[in-house]
């Protein structure tokens, strides 16, 4: 039955893929109650909100905003239930440990982020770099394990263009019997 109403959503403004943004009036309470909860203070200027609907026809909420150690960004449900928290953290805000590590398996790869994010009760952190042969994210523990690493290279190399001349085609071969030609 969920995929017949989902068929009847078309029609609105905005698809499982999509964000709408919105203003602050515009969120319901508990989700405003928990973005002060979670965030309080700390927003250097307005947060950037938005929401979707989801494929189970119930409706997705972000707030994303700049703190003093970084971006910020909530994921809620309608009711005010916080999905993930993505928290952007400077290096002197990140676990000496993580960092030890990150540095170890980077070498001189520049890190481009590292965030504490906090889904489903757990917390991980995540530390991305990137230099033009290759993009390296790496996946801690809160207790600082290394628990993924993924690795994607890149060809830094344009592909090749080869032309070739025209093949030559070869003459029909005479049928058997017959004369051969004298050059």
């Amino acid at each position: 039955m969920l995929v017949a109403a989902w068929a009847l959503l078309p029609s609105s403004p905005v698809s499982a893929a999509e964000w709408e943004k919105l203003a602050a009036d515009q969120l319901p309470p508990p989700v405003l109650a928990t973005m002060k909860r979670e965030l309080g203070n700390q927003l250097a200027k307005e947060p950037r909100l938005k929401k979707r609907i989801t494929r189970e026809g119930t409706f997705e909420y972000r707030v994303s905003g700049e703190t003093s150690t970084g971006e910020v960004d909530l994921e809620l449900t309608s009711t005010g239930a916080l999905t993930r928290k993505k928290e952007v953290l400077t290096p002197d805000a990140t676990p000496k440990d993580i960092l030890a590590v990150s540095k170890r398996e980077f070498g001189v790869l520049p890190v481009n982020e590292i965030a504490r994010v906090t889904k489903a009760g757990e917390v991980t952190y995540e530390v991305d770099a990137e230099a033009a042969d290759r993009r390296v994210d790496l996946v801690f523990t809160a207790e600082g394990g290394l628990k993924r690493k993924v690795e994607e290279w890149k060809d830094p190399r344009p592909s090749p263009t080869v032309t070739a001349p025209p093949a030559k085609v070869p003459a029909p071969a005479a049928p058997k019997g017959a004369p051969k030609k004298k050059p």
